[in-house]
């Protein structure tokens, strides 16, 4: 692996729900996602990386303690990218999920994209008509009245609706299991 063939940037991940990854984005669109035993060992590795000063380097990728104002100042220019038409839709929500650390690379850190078409049933998807779009105002378990009335059912009578998890932790399972049912 050349220094040279680095084309975007290098970027502190989380693996299992601990920092202990570095991802690789490279030409080509291609990301590689390395683990480390310990986030000692991550830091010590991304800050050997950036004092060689790859040519091709982003600037993102010097910061290796990431702090809460990089990802504010990151996050306020893809917005205004993304406001200005510089950027599609998807390129907004794919870098958007990458700034949130999220990855293809590691299944408990997968990226996440908004559930807005309601309308599947169609042989032709009118775009104009609101009926084909989901209510954003309401939760995806509560779109059709029948839903709706029956969580408002259970939370009036003090059972809430499902069980929410206490931590991250207990859901880490979770997109593992959805792949390997959907395969």
């Amino acid at each position: 692996m050349t220094s040279d063939c680095l084309r975007h940037q290098v970027l502190p991940r989380r693996y299992l729900l601990r920092r202990i990854a570095l991802e690789f984005f490279f030409g080509g669109g291609a990301a590689y996602f390395f683990t480390f035993t310990d986030r000692e060992t991550r830091r010590r590795v991304h800050q050997r990386l950036v004092a060689l000063r790859p040519p091709s380097l982003s600037a993102a990728s010097h910061n290796v303690h990431f702090v809460r104002d990089a990802l504010e100042t990151r996050h306020q220019q893809l917005l205004d990218d993304w406001q200005c038409w510089r950027i599609t839709n998807f390129d907004y929500l794919m870098r958007l999920n990458t700034l949130a650390g999220r990855s293809f690379n590691d299944l408990t850190q997968y990226p996440v994209v908004p559930w807005v078409i309601k309308d599947y049933a169609s042989s032709n998807l009118d775009l104009t008509n609101p009926a084909s779009f989901r209510d954003l105002t309401k939760p995806i378990g509560a779109q059709e009245p029948a839903q709706a009335a029956r969580f408002a059912e259970r939370y009036a009578e003090g059972r809430g609706g499902p069980r929410v998890p206490r931590s991250a932790a207990e859901c880490r399972g979770v997109p593992l299991s959805v792949v390997l049912a959907c395969r």
